[in-house]
């Protein structure tokens, strides 16, 4: 089976209505059709929930037992490791709140607990939090003196320069295996960026839950909502983003009742992401049964004319293209120089990236920007880059087929990426005409 027939199956047993799975079952899929699903389900963090969604439905005993043990398997492993993430986070939230600092906790570790009520169903690598842009400071001495690091860091605004937060706090976790990470925020998206997210406003509406045994902030239905919209739209392109697919839909089915709508449609406008909004919740919609109205889609959805760009994330979200290569170091710098059509284009490509402006570099790497002695890191820059782009560019200079592959999979996805971050800002009450849903 193709991707996007494993997917299919997928969406019919992970549906919200039990009577879809029944129905695939009583097709009696042969065993490798079971393999292929499980595979599938396991490549895209989809294998605890599938084991749940089969127990609570009393169809294990219909899949086969190869199929069934690996999904249990999986089931058992998200446990294992949500367990000692959340015993981590429990310790570092208890750090926070001694100090008086709040924190709101984001993504996995917020849904696992709040929305999918059992951590084993919400895989995740590693915890992400929201403070105060000033209190990142205290935040970083304090995950530094709990063992997180390298302790030798850029100074907290060079990391706000190059990202939203701090950056590669991570630790082993003492004689157990895995390494547990943070990574500690102080906003979503950029100054800079197409998306205007109020910061204060995500504190202000924001409430408490019961995270890791230990009281903390998590975001509001219609935040929570529109920061996995923007996560799996922009951040991600829907590249294979079948999991936030799912957190919308159990977000959307657990608070079912208490979401507002209309203040969605509104805070969406606001932020400038009625694009990733609109299409997010209609995939859930379409493939997960989410509750999403039918009202809701048809304010926020883009005229008839945008159509490719909703099959365009479709398809990204379905098909994972042969050839490509996860392994490569595949940024938006990295794959517009290397998809570069004229020797021109890439030679200002690689200009603009080995010898940035002083004062960027300065930032980048901690350093004053009004000594002479700022020159003496373009060299190391020059040394950083060609560690990170040497092996995909020398690949490329071969004719690596896999290259090429990744390269036109990566400039699609930022074709998406720019017509979401470009939609027309107009009033917050804007809607667009009504399309199909």
């Amino acid at each position: 089976m193709d991707d996007g027939r494993v997917c299919t199956l997928l969406f019919d047993l992970l549906g919200a209505r039990g009577d879809r799975a029944a129905e695939i079952q009583a097709g009696d899929l042969p065993l490798a059709a079971w393999e292929e699903i499980a595979t599938g389900a396991a490549s895209r963090d989809l294998a605890p929930l599938l084991y749940r969604k089969l127990t609570s439905l009393r169809l294990a005993d219909r899949v086969p037992a190869p199929a069934l043990e690996r999904l249990r398997e999986a089931y058992l492993r998200s446990a294992k490791r949500n367990l000692r993430l959340g015993h981590e986070l429990a310790k570092m939230l208890r750090r926070f709140a001694d100090g008086g600092i709040p924190v709101i906790v984001l993504k996995g570790a917020c849904l696992a607990e709040s929305v999918y009520g059992n951590p084993a169903l919400r895989p995740m690598n590693d915890v992400d939090l929201l403070v105060r842009r000033g209190d990142l400071s205290w935040a970083e001495r304090t995950m530094l003196e709990a063992g997180y690091g390298p302790r030798n860091r850029p100074s907290v605004e060079a990391q706000c320069y190059e990202s939203l937060g701090l950056l590669d706090l991570c630790r082993q976790d003492a004689g157990r295996d895995g390494v547990v990470c943070f990574d500690v925020h102080w906003n979503f998206e950029a100054a800079g960026s197409g998306f205007q997210v109020g910061v204060d406003g995500l504190w202000a509406r924001s409430r408490w839950a019961d995270i890791a045994g230990v009281p903390a902030y998590i975001l509001g239905h219609e935040d929570m909502l529109l920061h996995v919209c923007l996560h799996a739209g922009y951040h991600h392109a829907f590249d294979g983003r079948l999991k936030s697919l799912c957190d919308i839909a159990q977000i959307c089915q657990r608070y079912r009742g208490e979401i507002d709508w209309e203040e969605l449609r509104l805070r969406a406008g606001q932020w400038g992401c009625r694009r990733c909004a609109y299409l997010a919740l209609r995939l859930a919609r379409e493939w997960l049964d989410a509750p999403v109205p039918e009202h809701l889609l048809s304010a926020l959805g883009p005229p008839a004319a945008d159509g490719p760009w909703i099959a365009l994330a479709q398809e990204l979200a379905l098909r994972r293209p042969l050839g490509t290569d996860d392994s490569l170091w595949m940024t938006p710098n990295v794959s517009h120089f290397l998809a570069g059509s004229t020797v021109r284009q890439k030679v200002a490509v690689l200009v603009d990236r080995l010898f940035p402006p002083r004062r960027e570099l300065a930032k980048i790497y901690s350093a004053p920007d009004e000594s002479l002695r700022i020159y003496s890191y373009y060299p190391i820059r020059i040394k950083d880059l060609a560690m990170r782009w040497g092996r995909t560019i020398w690949r490329t200079l071969r004719g690596d087929e896999a290259v090429r592959a990744t390269v036109e999979h990566a400039n699609r996805k930022r074709a998406l990426q720019a017509w979401l971050e470009a939609e027309p800002k107009g009033s917050d009450d804007h809607a667009y005409p009504c399309t199909t849903a």
